[in-house]
């Protein structure tokens, strides 16, 4: 059992039942892709569509892992005065957070 689980669903926990609970979808795939866009566009980067496909392929779409990868991937180029995210960027970048 998860840790959350355990503090809202265990009878000996303080917060039993304390609220309801409540399963979140993943963000669907090309709303998600939209965002990270919209997202590394508005701080003046661009970002190749097989770059977004590759982020959302590692992080299968996972919020905080979605949000962990992007950031890191937007630091380096931004560091470097680059205007576009690449597929080598991001390839460095998973290496970077795997290390």
């Amino acid at each position: 059992m998860g840790m959350m689980k355990q503090i809202f669903h265990s009878p000996s926990s303080p917060f039993y039942n304390f609220g309801m609970h409540i399963t979140l979808k993943r963000i669907p795939r090309d709303e998600f892709a939209k965002f990270i866009r919209k997202k590394f566009g508005e701080s003046g980067l661009g970002v190749e569509g097989e770059v977004i496909e590759g982020i959302l392929n590692i992080t299968k779409g996972h919020p905080y892992y979605t949000q962990m990868l992007c950031q890191k991937l937007w630091l380096n180029p931004v560091i470097q005065g680059k205007k576009e995210v690449s597929r080598k960027d991001l390839e460095i970048t998973l290496d970077e957070a795997l290390n």
